[in-house]
């Protein structure tokens, strides 16, 4: 699980259920926007916001690809089907719920589950209402280079990740084998996991999904 050499790397991808999320008050169909307020990574207002006749959408944009391309067909569909002009900001998973709750985005299309940010925003402050699911299921993995599971093929079974644990053992891990992560602002159970089935590794972030493939 070595960052700086590709055999020693334990890569870990999230992928879990993605649901649209838009603001109560609605301006269309497809994406709503809600009152004024402040957020801090997004303090300037569109500068079409209030013009006359323009209509405009402010779409937040996750950090990894699979929600970078979701704004982007939106992104086209709007402009080119619909006649919006459509601004992008990129904002961590939490702080852009505290953005879409102010107006300052108008939709988060993606997001990997944030309970305590749910029950505050959709069912307490009901600033904030569920667009409905995008219809993937994704899957929560830990991955091995192909190399490596087909020389050692018991690795890909939990119980036998100790056996490597010194092999993946890096600088960053402590001691222990290396679990490699991509942002700490990432939806990730992983530290939950190594800690409550025994495994003598650590969890070590790369700092976003592009460093963790790479």
């Amino acid at each position: 699980m070595a960052r700086t050499h590709a055999r020693r790397r334990v890569r870990t991808r999230r992928r879990i259920r993605a649901r649209l999320l838009t603001a109560a008050a609605g301006v269309t169909a497809l994406l709503t926007a809600t009152g004024c307020g402040a957020a801090d990574m997004t303090k300037q207002s569109s500068p079409y916001a209030n013009v006359g006749g323009t209509k405009s959408v402010t779409l937040s944009v996750q950090s990894w690809v699979g929600a970078q391309a979701n704004v982007a067909v939106a992104e086209y569909l709007l402009d080119h089907e619909l006649g919006y002009h459509v601004e992008t900001v990129q904002v961590d998973e939490v702080p852009a719920w505290d953005a879409l709750s102010q107006g300052r985005v108008d939709a988060i299309l993606e997001d990997w589950g944030h309970p305590e940010q749910e029950r505050r925003y959709v069912k307490e402050k009901k600033t904030i209402a569920p667009g409905g699911e995008l219809g993937v299921t994704g899957h929560i993995g830990w991955f091995v280079p192909k190399y490596f599971a087909d020389a050692h093929p018991d690795v890909t079974d939990w119980k036998n990740l100790d056996k490597y644990a010194k092999t993946f053992r890096t600088a960053e891990s402590g001691g222990k084998g290396q679990l490699l992560d991509g942002s700490p602002s990432y939806v990730t159970n992983d530290k939950a996991l190594v800690r409550n089935l025994g495994l003598d590794y650590q969890v070590v972030f790369a700092g976003s999904e592009a460093a963790q493939i790479t």
